[in-house]
Formats: C-alpha cells, sequence, structure tokens
C-alpha cells in the first residue's frame, strides 16, 4: 500500500476544509455586497491563465482572470484588473475548489473584490460577488447572476445561489436589471460611509 507524503495530505486537507467553507458562504445583502467590496468594476475578461505554484503543503495551482475595465463603480482599478484564485488546471492537473467561479475569455462581468491575492477567492461572497451582462433574444441587455438567473431586484442578492434552477425557469430576462440600473444602486450604495 503506497501512503501520501504529509505534506500532500496537509494540502489536500487544507483545500477540503476550504472547499467546506466555499459551500457554506452565507450569501451577502445588496448592501453588504457592495460596502465589503474595495473594488467595484464591470469589465469583459480578456485573458484567464493557470499556474502552479510551490506552498509549505506542496504544489498548489493558481488562476490569474484578467478583465479590461470598461467601468469602475467603486474605487480606483486601473485599466484592467487581475483576480488571484486558488484552483485551475495545468496540463492534466486539476485543482476545484467548490464555489469559486470559473471564468470564459470574453465574457462581460460585474465583480465585487476584495482581498484580491490573500484569500481563496476575491470575490465579496464567492459566487454571491460576480454578475454576467447578457443580452436577451429582443438584443436588451441584463444582469445575471453567478448561477444565470436573470436578477430582477437588488434584494434577490441574497438569495442562495442553489435556488438557481427552479428561480431560471420562472424569470424572464426583460424583467431584469439592465446594466445601468444595477450600476446606478451600486454607485448610491458605494457613496456612503
Amino acid at each position: 500500500m503506497t501512503t501520501l507524503p504529509r505534506a500532500v495530505l496537509l494540502f489536500v486537507a487544507l483545500l477540503v476544509a476550504g472547499a467546506v467553507r466555499a459551500t457554506t458562504v452565507a450569501p451577502p445583502t445588496f448592501p453588504q455586497l457592495v460596502q465589503r467590496a474595495e473594488i467595484i468594476v464591470r469589465g469583459i475578461v480578456t485573458d484567464v491563465r493557470c499556474e502552479e505554484f510551490d506552498s509549505p503543503q506542496g504544489r498548489g495551482i493558481q488562476t490569474f482572470v484578467t478583465l479590461r475595465v470598461e467601468r469602475a463603480l467603486k474605487g480606483s482599478p486601473g485599466a484592467t484588473v487581475t483576480l488571484n484564485l486558488l484552483g485551475g488546471k495545468v496540463g492534466q492537473r486539476h485543482l476545484n475548489i467548490l464555489g469559486v467561479p470559473e471564468f470564459k475569455v470574453g465574457d462581460r462581468q460585474i465583480v465585487f473584490v476584495s482581498n484580491n491575492g490573500r484569500v481563496v477567492c476575491p470575490l465579496v461572497g464567492l459566487g454571491h460577488g460576480r454578475f454576467h451582462v447578457r443580452r436577451a433574444a429582443t438584443g436588451r441587455e441584463f444582469i445575471a447572476r453567478d448561477n444565470g438567473v436573470p436578477l430582477a431586484s437588488e434584494d434577490e442578492v441574497s438569495v442562495p445561489l442553489g435556488a438557481g434552477a427552479v428561480l431560471a425557469a420562472m424569470k424572464n430576462p426583460e424583467r431584469a436589471l439592465t446594466p445601468s440600473d444595477f450600476e446606478s444602486r451600486i454607485a448610491a450604495l458605494a457613496v456612503l460611509p
């Protein structure tokens, strides 16, 4: 019987503990989401790059997601923002962290970012801190949550993401918030002390 090195076991234990915590994130309210974020931007994903790194627990994988900033809604991010997330794929190695969203080049997003590079996932509330800018069949742009459900009101931010499949069937993108509606509500809270 082969035994895993102690460092590998510790690394796996830490990842499992992080994944368990990731699945138990309490959804923030909309005001909490805005207040906890250091920066909030609407941007387009221009690059997704995974690389390995060394840690005391062994080799890990991290993903760097670069967004070209279309509009800064809070903070002073510059022309681009690069998110540093734990997990990803390098060659045949995969490191999946439950609750950490995956990004695709070309996607338009609104992201609420805090502690970038210092935590497993810099999105406030993991998937609760990312919203998609989508286009309905009519051409109207709308906001969808990380689970794809159109967002009709900022009050829905605190609904658990796991409820998405049922809610998506009942939601009409034509009634969802537009990017400008959502951004104006963010801006109203972002200026409060």
